[in-house]
């Protein structure tokens, strides 16, 4: 167990979830985040894992817009709540992670305005091409048919395998260029600051 190296990835959502792969991409283990209601248990579950060589990790970075109304905005203060219980309990096992926005992980997946692209698909009424679009969760399941991504509401578990499998391709990418962390696309790190190319 030593040598062995996990990636984790973190929806910090709502509905979120986590998910761990390992090096050749295979699900370890994927939970549901159970809103703010028991950070112990994703403690205890990571707690498993901490015999491992290494556990990198990518956490989705959430961003507060004041100019929101004022129901969205509570909405938005409860999911940082979620993210400051996420960030305590990767900083208390002493696990890095990176925040990486919507927009950047989306991107690296083809996956940037998928909501949007959905809709005008759907308004058009064909099915043939509204299969051929592809959702975060549609990705997923096809990525890991094992996956238990049975209903929406596990859109949170698919977003977290994605996070997981960008971490682990940009370690991957990290150790066949030797290039360190300048290889990696633009991140938020976990202090705020951006990387620099």
């Amino acid at each position: 167990m030593d040598e062995a190296r996990v990636y984790l990835g973190v929806d910090p959502g709502k509905t979120g979830g986590a998910a761990l792969l390992a090096e050749g991409g295979g699900i370890v283990e994927v939970w549901r985040w159970r809103e703010g209601k028991d950070p112990l248990s994703s403690y205890n579950i990571l707690l498993k894992y901490a015999g491992y060589k290494s556990i990198y990790s990518y956490i989705e970075h959430i961003r507060l817009f004041p100019s929101l109304p004022p129901a969205i905005l509570l909405n938005t203060q409860a999911l940082l709540v979620n993210v400051g219980q996420w960030h305590a309990v990767l900083d208390l096992l002493r696990i890095p992670y990176l925040q990486i926005t919507p927009d950047d992980w989306q991107a690296r997946y083809g996956l940037r305005h998928w909501r949007k692209r959905k809709a005008r698909m759907d308004a058009l009424a064909n099915q043939a091409q509204v299969a051929a679009l592809t959702s975060p969760l549609a990705l997923a399941r096809h990525l890991w048919p094992e996956a238990p991504l049975r209903t929406q509401a596990d859109d949170g578990i698919a977003v977290a395998l994605l996070l997981a499998d960008l971490a682990r391709r940009d370690h991957a990418l990290e150790t066949v260029t030797g290039a360190g962390k300048q290889a990696v696309l633009p991140l938020t790190t976990r202090r705020g600051s951006r990387r620099r190319n």
